[in-house]
């Protein structure tokens, strides 16, 4: 048996091996060459004991130290296909999720109407300019779900708890009457207040014509690249079978990508769910094993 003991003079600690059983230690300091005789407890629980220091009683320690130990070495586990089918699943929703950025109205739309029948809402900005760039104010805007309001003095309008999803409205200039349609074009209003238009109106021509900037869908393409980037450097981890968490934030982030109706938010979900449960499988980058 072994013991790491302190020293009553230099208080040093030195580890002593004995295979007596008896109840007491002669032992002399490593350090200061000091001896005492140490009294080993008979439980392992007990730290402290009484050491005979010459004709004193004085504390000193008796640990146990370096009994034989068992080394647990973990089973070899068979591999599963679950973070190969998570990346295959998670491939597929940056095919849509690039698709949606290059083609949004095909793939947002379908998307959108059904968070609108889960009750989304949103706001929409549109602003009118003339040819030259300057404000229009007055410009009456009309469209479902109570859409009704007029530019302001910058030519913005912004209309509030709006359903998310593609609308057609209807621009009236401030000098005709309201009964007669002046302009009409579509708009998609998107989550998290990010649908913002642009029209510009050119008064030169008979009749008014309008052009439209599709600002919001530009700024939604580039969210949906840079979130499919991130997602597929997830699968790309997945794949490999290196680094769960990258796995597991790739996942997360395809739920934000949306896809063809919602596709991309069931494939991502069933996708962390696979990550997660294979998380043994990974490497993680480590080069070794505590035991």
């Amino acid at each position: 048996m072994k013991g790491r003991i302190t020293c009553p003079a230099c208080g040093q600690q030195f580890i002593k091996e004995t295979t007596q059983q008896t109840p007491t230690l002669s032992v002399h300091c490593p350090h200061c060459s000091h001896h005492f005789v140490v009294k080993i407890p008979s439980e392992q629980s007990i730290d402290k004991e009484t050491c005979m220091h010459n004709e004193e009683s004085v504390d000193c320690s008796w640990e146990e130290y370096g009994e034989p130990r068992k080394t647990i070495l973990s089973s070899t586990k068979r591999r599963t296909d679950k973070p190969k089918i998570a990346a295959f699943l998670l491939f597929i929703v940056v095919i849509m999720g690039l698709g949606s950025a290059v083609i949004p109205d095909t793939f947002i739309d379908g998307s959108l109407d059904l968070l609108a029948v889960a009750g989304v809402s949103s706001q929409i900005t549109i602003e009118i300019l003339n040819q030259t760039g300057v404000p229009q104010e007055g410009y009456k805007i009309i469209g479902p779900s109570g859409l009704n309001a007029t530019t302001n003095a910058s030519g913005i309008l912004i209309s509030n708890h709006l359903p998310v999803g593609e609308y057609r409205i209807r621009i009236y200039s401030s000098s005709e009457n309201a009964s007669m349609e002046h302009m009409q074009t579509d708009v998609l209003v998107f989550p998290f207040n990010l649908a913002s238009y642009e029209f510009i109106v050119d008064t030169s021509t008979t009749p008014v014509s309008l052009e439209k900037t599709n600002t919001s869908l530009t700024w939604c393409s580039g969210i949906l690249i840079i979130l499919s980037i991130i997602v597929l450097i997830g699968v790309i981890s997945s794949w490999r079978r290196q680094y769960s968490d990258v796995a597991l934030v790739g996942a997360l982030v395809g739920i934000f990508t949306l896809g063809f109706y919602l596709l991309g938010v069931l494939l991502s979900i069933i996708a962390l769910i696979l990550i997660y449960k294979s998380k043994e499988e990974f490497e993680d980058g480590k080069k070794g094993k505590s035991f």
